[in-house]
């Protein structure tokens, strides 16, 4: 009864949504379904408490269908370790399950645009229960302990806010955000702030 009052739900909201085609929706993943094929840009999965092993589905899609961007609709609220588990498999989002209609829009379109969204909820736990490690040993890291200002604005850059919109939301210069975005691809040695977060979650940043 919930997922076909969620399923639906999903279906009518993709629908007002003009920059969105809905290909189908369905019970169950199988790889010979004609919905699940290599035209899907994005995939949207629910899952919930009681599922069996997620982690081993989503790399299973992740395999069968590698140009898809699997965003996680899911009732873990309270599971950092299941969000790391998730990015470290290969999903491109996470959203939960009280994430108003508007969020769950935004973030499809940043996910097809940026390649990665985690939604507002989960960033704030994160902040909330990160603590800088001054003594992660770590060639990556060149020793050095990553702030919790820092880890701030990767959580609000992964949100979709603007270098404009962070130094606004924290009172601080521009010039201040971009050179703790630059400090943060420095110290983990990444390329973007994409890489900068599954780093995290696999090298333990984020606990």
């Amino acid at each position: 009864m919930e997922h076909t009052i969620i399923c639906e739900g999903i279906m009518a909201l993709m629908e007002l949504e003009e920059n969105l085609f809905l290909v189908g929706s369905d019970k169950n993943y199988q790889p010979n379904n004609p919905h699940f094929n290599n035209k899907i840009d994005v995939l949207l999965i629910e899952l919930n408490q009681t599922f069996p092993n997620p982690i081993q589905l989503i790399k299973e899609i992740q395999n069968n269908l590698p140009k898809a961007k699997i965003i996680i609709l899911s009732d873990h609220e309270d599971s950092p370790l299941f969000l790391k588990e998730a990015l470290e498999a290969g999903i491109s989002g996470y959203m939960t399950k009280n994430a108003s209609a508007k969020e769950l829009s935004y973030g499809i379109d940043k996910v097809t645009r940026t390649g990665l969204y985690i939604c507002t909820a989960f960033i704030f736990k994160f902040i909330n229960n990160f603590n800088a490690i001054k003594d992660f040993e770590s060639p990556s890291l060149l020793h050095n302990a990553i702030t919790k200002n820092e880890m701030e604005i990767l959580f609000l850059v992964a949100e979709g806010l603007t270098n404009n919109d962070i130094a606004q939301k924290l009172c601080v210069s521009v010039r201040t955000i971009e050179m703790r975005r630059y400090k943060l691809l420095e110290k983990t040695n990444t390329n973007n702030m994409a890489s900068l977060i599954r780093y995290s979650m696999r090298t333990g940043l984020i606990k």
